[in-house]
């Protein structure tokens, strides 16, 4: 059986070369030589009998062909780094990725500290946070912009399937500048 010649690094290659514009970028961000991602390319093109790049100037444009690995290649790319993701939730429980919202009028240090010390038990956990503002948490919970909703005002939204379980109690304390028209009701009570 013939081996196939286009691999996951030979994908990786093409697509930082594409996406950093040059071979001495990629090489960069791929943290190898030059000539090394030089080589990669070349002996993909030796095996599969075609021209990947092309010279225009300075700089090295795919042809239709390379294009097309590219296109298809990066398909494969993700593909390849959901299963890991999918592999590391199996493995750990838990998801490589949570989407959490958190109400803007939260105490914002304590949810720090709190991720901080998950961060520190669950290392290969990314956690994305947005602030929201009014009802924007229960919006982005419903179009499944995010996972978790933390410090929602209430009412829970109903005949959505959400769960909530309270914090705590939290005091709002309105407050009114001495200057506006209604301060003199405030000094009243």
């Amino acid at each position: 059986m013939i081996r196939n010649p286009i691999t996951i690094e030979a994908l990786e290659t093409l697509d930082a070369i594409d996406r950093r514009g040059s071979y001495a970028k990629a090489s960069e961000e791929l943290k190898k030589a030059t000539s090394a991602v030089s080589y990669a390319i070349q002996k993909l093109e030796e095996q599969l009998g075609i021209t990947l790049f092309q010279r225009q100037g300075r700089r090295s444009v795919l042809t239709p062909a390379g294009q097309l690995i590219l296109q298809e290649g990066r398909k494969i790319l993700m593909a390849t780094s959901q299963l890991a993701n999918s592999a590391k939730e199996v493995a750990t429980g838990w998801e490589p990725k949570i989407r959490i919202a958190m109400e803007s009028t939260l105490n914002q240090p304590v949810l720090y500290d709190v991720l901080s010390d998950f961060l520190a038990e669950h290392e290969n956990v990314e956690v994305d946070l947005i602030e929201c503002v009014l009802n924007g948490g229960w919006e982005a919970l419903e179009q499944d912009r995010v996972e978790l909703l933390v410090g929602a005002p209430g009412p829970v939204p109903l005949q959505k399937g959400f769960r909530a379980i309270p914090l705590t109690d939290t005091d709002l304390i309105p407050v009114i500048a001495t200057s506006h028209q209604l301060a003199e009701l405030a000094l009243d009570t």
